[in-house]
């Protein structure tokens, strides 16, 4: 069924008006719809079938735009072809095989100005697209006829249904020639000088001095507001009066003659001025131009000023065809009745001279008030006269004769900066306007005549800022709001905004703009309509707005998330808490909210606000995130594993307030003489550093909404107790840049630490949560510490800290050291820890790569190779202490960074290393790493476990290199480290090369018992090859799936047993070789033979450690034709190295243990 959805002028009406107006004449674009609703089935069977959709236009006119929606259902976007093809034949393409396996063109709108093209792959097609072709190929075609909507369905199997079909068709319609701008009065004419506005004297632009006047003060300019510089200057009395017509200045005049002019001529045809003429002064004059051309009162009466046939002649600007209207009435009428009111006249041509306001004439002197005056060169449309002449009666409070089409100020005083566009019933219009106020609004999509829309301000000087409370629901709203009066339907507009007229101080650069519109003036109700405002070239503009007779208008944004004692505002989660999507605005904690109501999923924010008296909950397994600064006065408590986080890079601390954040941590040493490495994620209030005794509190209860943490007590003794709590102050310590014992700092409980420094606490004999209670740390926190020392360092933020992101920010760092104290052996359970006797423990380790467990007892069968051990993971929690060493001989930086900073709980990746603690692997790393287990009894006749690592990557070498290598701090009397150097540190993690099948890396091992020892594989990753480990001595190759079992002498093994990834490394000769050399050791010469059987032509030997450094190169040309080389081998220590022989036909390898 057709569809004419806008009914407009008589296509007669309109040919005839284009003959008779020139191209300047054209203005509004106006569109149409036409629409069809076939329901055609395209079948699913049957490729390259046509189906044609016909939209007939009885309409004529011609098009300077063409858009089309279509709803098609189908199976499969990519079959389709779309095509549309005007009444005269032309073919423009829409779509063609776009969408691919995806299903249907759902309200797909083809039009040129889109942004969007069509996916060739699989998407879902739906919105606005720019057509494959162009549709402005038919612009300039006639509309009238039948369009053709062509669709070919070019593939068998899938089918569906062309569901409607909307053809918008655009034109330009002829208008009386009208004014190009929009600033001007009611939004007529420009006032950059541009438009036929001639002058435009209004009430601020009175002038003493260069400023504004006091009241009653003389007014010695007024400047033109039109941007042509007509300014007029009085040599008289006359003064400025404040705020007398509905709080507007006037100028008040007595006896005003020929001394209120501008130096200019003022070119004029329509003039307004609003007045009061009070009493009669025979031919009183209120405005004019010189040669007495000017509105003055009639020859008889005193209530009227001179219109055509009421007493006109020759000399005056009322001629007897001119036109006069009083308060915008639409009869030639002068009378005024000596009350406020405003005057419009208009010769049949234009005049030029001096302006003249007051008497322009001897003896005919104006004694009066003048409110505003309004100068065009040329008649106003009606349309113009319309607009005009309501923005004057709103502002002024005059009511008008005809066409009051404005009444918003009579119902709620929207009195100001009225504007307006629309189309009179003589087809003339204005469709673009902003006027005096802010609100630029035009592009109306159905002008009819008849058609008006006004807007009007209910704050008459506004400072335009946005404001929040409660009753706006914490939104950002403007201090000022519009009405509208909107006559008949002129369809939807454009609203738009220049960003400078708003101060938007207080507004993030991310959050959105809104246009909100309600029939409510709190915009409170259910119909409240909401646009999104899009700011291009410093314009904010919204579209496709619509508008009811009454409604209101205002700006709002919303820049807070608000939680208080009731609810949660704005935000994006379930029941407004903000969420991961919320990171563009501030979280704001009134005063008071008491943590019933908690953060119940994970949310990022721009920054935090807690009110005093305030409290911000954060869930257990949830994170809140905040991009900037946390101004605290109440509490923020991170109840369980929830962390807080803060990501923002510029190093400094954000952080602000006298308020608390709450966060625990906890112990499970039993023992008073067991011991963890701490740091606090807190500071004291008002310091820049911290004591235990300030941040350290008493978590028996753990951290809630409700929970009071009471102060610890201390002892200076040298044991804690449990009842009541008590803490040993005598064991806090400090260690800051030491080289040995002598460096640890006794701090006791009042001693400062600066964030990010760790500190030694033992435990009160039992397990104990604590809570730490202060400003939360933020920003960048640094350390030095010189070459080969070390301090006591700790994550100093309420969240885990990724210790790769930390070893990527410092400089020198080689590996992390955490304290883990397991037990000893046949002591009472309060007194572990005090004895040396049966002690396991140690250091765990870390470094770029992975992290190795501390030692452990074996409690079971040894060698099984099924236990997982707790080995510092990618991540650092809460409160954990730990060493930090430097690269050997190098000084290091030690740099702290929000954006190390990680939500990653306990459970996952991150550890708080207290006693022995069985956990899973951790998660997988970068690189290929191994990890064996070295399982040895020591003195007291236990298997203690110890862990090596290394990784496996691209550039690296034996070398040492800091955040890959790291040193074994102790070596026990059985144990397992690497050293590829006689002299080189010895290794607990090491970084090499990347895997290849004849790659050999030396592991050493230290025997001190004997009984059996074990080797197992305790982690492998990202390494498909197997593993083994090779003996050299007795050449076997042991295949790590299993534990490995070995029985040796008491001795340290350096270069016996080797990591390989191939199991035939030594035994299988290369073809060539075999046949032509023979490379072996002659044990008793100690001498490297190469035998060349077959005579070839060898131009270079050379042997190469596993390592790659060549420790023999020979090059003698004479030698190298010998049948036998040899080469002395007795300074050469015992291991495997590579021989290569370069002959004419090419290089060959041979690997040989020398010994």
């Amino acid at each position: 069924m057709l569809k004419r959805t806008h009914n407009k002028y008589a296509i007669e009406f309109l040919l005839f008006i284009f003959f008779l107006i020139s191209i300047k004449s054209f203005g509004q674009n106006i569109c149409r719809d036409y629409s069809e609703t076939p329901s055609t089935t395209i079948s699913s069977s049957g490729s390259g079938s046509v189906y044609n959709t016909t939209i007939n236009v009885p309409d004529s006119y011609t098009l300077t735009d063409v858009n089309i929606t279509v709803d098609i259902t189908h199976t499969y976007n990519d079959d389709l072809d779309i095509f549309l093809v005007s009444p005269l034949g032309t073919r423009v393409e829409l779509s063609t095989d776009n969408g691919g396996k995806l299903n249907n063109y759902e309200n797909v709108i083809f039009n040129d100005d889109s942004t969007k093209t069509l996916p060739k792959g699989n998407s879902a097609l739906s919105g606005d697209y720019q057509p494959e072709g162009s549709l402005t190929t038919f612009n300039g075609e006639n509309s009238n006829g039948n369009w053709v909507l062509e669709i070919t369905d070019d593939a068998n199997q899938d089918g569906g249904t062309i569901n409607e079909v909307i053809l918008n068709l655009c034109y330009s319609t002829p208008i009386t020639p009208g004014s190009e701008g929009y600033l001007g009065p009611g939004g007529v004419g420009n006032t950059d000088g541009s438009s036929d506005l001639e002058v435009w004297y209004l009430p601020n632009n009175m002038r003493n001095a260069d400023i504004l006047p006091t009241d009653g003060q003389t007014v010695s300019t007024w400047l033109d507001a039109s941007g042509n510089n007509k300014t007029a200057t009085n040599t008289g009395t006359a003064v400025y009066t404040e705020g007398i017509i509905n709080g507007y200045a006037t100028l008040t005049a007595t006896a005003l003659n020929r001394q209120f002019v501008t130096a200019n001529n003022v070119t004029a045809k329509t003039i307004l001025v609003v007045n009061n003429p009070k009493t009669r002064n025979s031919f009183e004059t209120v405005i004019g131009l010189n040669g007495d051309k000017s509105i003055r009162r009639a020859s008889s009466g005193d209530n009227n000023w001179q219109s055509p046939g009421n007493g006109a002649n020759n000399d005056t600007w009322s001629t007897n065809t001119g036109s006069s209207f009083v308060n915008g009435s639409a009869t030639n009428t002068g009378t005024h009745n000596n009350q406020i009111h405003f005057i419009s006249q208009t010769r049949p041509t234009t005049y030029e001279s001096k302006l003249y306001l007051g008497g322009t004439y001897n003896g005919r002197t104006f004694t009066g008030d003048i409110s505003e005056v309004i100068i065009f060169d040329r008649d106003l449309n009606l349309a113009e006269k319309i607009i005009i002449d309501n923005y004057v009666s709103a502002k002024y409070d005059i009511a008008l004769v005809t066409n009051d089409f404005y009444n918003e100020d009579d119902n709620g005083d929207f009195d100001h900066k009225v504007a307006g566009i629309g189309q009179a019933s003589d087809g003339s219009n204005h469709t673009d306007s902003q006027g005096t106020g802010i609100i630029r609004i035009n592009t109306p999509k159905a002008l009819s005549d008849g058609d008006f829309l006004f807007w009007g301000e209910d704050v008459k000087d506004a400072t335009y800022d946005f404001s929040s409370s409660v009753s706006t629901n914490y939104l950002e709203r403007l201090d000022t709001k519009w009405k509208v009066s909107k006559r008949n339907n002129l369809g939807s507009v454009s609203v738009s905004i220049n960003a400078s007229d708003l101060d938007l101080s207080k507004k993030s650069s991310c959050a959105s703009l809104q246009l909100v519109v309600d029939n409510t003036s709190d915009f409170s109700s259910i119909t409240k309509t909401t646009y999104n405002l899009s700011l291009s070239k410093g314009v904010y503009t919204a579209t496709e707005v619509s508008f009811l007779d009454d409604d209101y208008f205002t700006l709002e944004y919303f820049d807070t998330i608000v939680v208080d004692d009731s609810q949660f505002y704005n935000g994006s989660g379930a029941l407004n808490v903000p969420d991961i999507t919320d990171d563009c605005y501030k979280l704001l904690v009134k005063s008071t909210a008491n943590g019933t109501l908690s953060l119940t999923e994970n949310a990022d924010v721009r920054e935090v606000e807690v009110e005093y008296g305030g409290k911000l909950v954060v869930n257990t397994g949830y994170r809140l995130k905040v991009a900037n600064g946390i101004n605290n006065n109440g509490d923020i408590r991170l109840v369980g594993t929830s962390q807080l986080i803060q990501t923002h890079t510029t190093g400094t601390n954000f952080n602000t307030g006298s308020g608390n954040l709450y966060v625990d941590q906890n112990s499970d040493l039993t023992s008073i003489y067991r011991y963890n490495y701490w740091s606090s994620p807190v500071k004291e209030i008002g310091t820049a550093t911290f004591t235990v005794k300030g941040v350290m509190k008493d978590g028996t209860t753990p951290t809630s909404a409700t929970s009071t943490p009471l102060d610890l007590t201390f002892t200076s003794g040298y044991d804690g107790s449990t009842s009541p709590l008590t803490l040993s102050s005598y064991w806090i310590y400090g260690y800051l840049n030491g080289l040995d014992g002598t460096s640890w700092s006794q701090k006791h409980e009042t001693g400062t630490f600066n964030p990010g420094e760790g500190y030694l606490l033992k435990s009160p004999g039992s397990a104990q949560n604590y809570t730490f209670k202060g400003v939360p740390n933020d920003g960048d926190i640094s350390f030095s510490i010189d070459a080969d020392n070390t301090s006591l360092l700790g994550n100093p933020y309420p969240s885990a800290i990724n210790v790769n992101q930390l070893f990527a920010d410092s400089s020198n760092l080689a590996t992390l050291y955490f304290w883990e104290h397991h037990n000893e052996t046949n002591k009472g359970n309060n007194n572990q820890g005090h004895y040396k006797s049966g002690y396991i423990g140690g250091y765990s380790y870390r470094n770029s790569t992975m992290g190795i467990a501390a030692n452990s007892n074996i409690n079971g069968i040894t060698g099984l190779g099924n236990r997982r051990y707790t080995a510092p993971g990618e991540y650092i929690a809460i409160g954990q202490g730990f060493f930090a060493e430097t690269a050997t001989g190098l000084a290091a930086t030690v740099n702290f960074k929000n954006q190390q900073r990680a939500f990653i709980t306990e459970a996952e990746d991150s550890h708080f290393f207290r006693t022995e603690n069985i956990k899973e692997k951790n998660k997988s790393s970068e690189y290929a790493i191994l990890k064996f287990g070295f399982e040895a009894k020591n003195s007291d006749d236990i298997y203690i476990h110890s862990q090596v690592g290394i990784s496996f990557s691209k550039g690296k070498t034996f070398a040492t290199e800091t955040g890959f290598d790291s040193k074994k701090v102790e070596i026990k009397d059985s144990d397992i480290y690497f050293q590829f150097d006689e002299n080189g540190e010895k290794l607990v993690i090491a970084g090499v090369q990347e895997i290849k099948e004849d790659l050999l890396v030396p592991i050493t091992l230290k025997i001190g018992t004997t009984e059996d020892i074990f080797i197992v594989l305790d982690e492998k990753e990202n390494i498909s090859n197997n593993v083994f480990i090779f003996d050299i001595d007795e050449n076997i190759y042991y295949n790590t799936s299993n534990p490995i079992v070995l029985n040796l002498p008491k001795g340290t093994y350096s270069n016996r047993f080797f990591i390989t990834f191939n199991d035939q490394v030594l035994s299988i000769e290369d073809e060539l070789l075999n046949r032509s050399f023979n490379v072996y050791q002659n044990s008793k010469t100690k001498e490297l033979v190469v035998k060349n059987i077959n005579k070839k032509i060898i131009s270079n030997i050379s042997v190469y450690t596993f390592t790659g450094q060549k420790i023999i190169n020979l090059t003698d040309n004479e030698v190298l034709k010998n049948a036998e080389i040899t080469f002395k081998t007795n300074k050469i220590s015992t291991s495997v190295y590579i021989v290569n022989i370069a002959t004419s036909e090419g290089v060959i390898s041979k690997k040989i243990l020398i010994k």
